[in-house]
């Protein structure tokens, strides 16, 4: 069962801006990307608890480019 996924993003030079959203089995949460641009890691966690199936990664950019850098998923036991 999955219990946490966090995602680690930046943006460009120039403000970056949109929705990142994270799919577990049937679950979805979306949380907005609003920051100032910049090389500057950040990251963001999706609280999933007892969530099962494929887990699915979604970037909608509405202004400049959103990277994603890295994706840690944490399980229950």
């Amino acid at each position: 069962m999955v219990k946490k996924v966090t995602i680690t993003y930046f943006t460009n030079a120039s403000t970056g801006s949109g929705n990142i959203t994270v799919a577990v089995g049937k679950r979805y949460i979306t949380q907005e990307v609003t920051k100032v641009g910049g090389k500057t890691p950040r990251t963001l966690s999706f609280d999933f608890t007892n969530a099962s199936g494929a887990i699915q990664l979604l970037v909608e950019c509405s202004t400049n480019s959103i990277y994603i850098k890295d994706i840690e998923v944490t399980y229950e036991k």
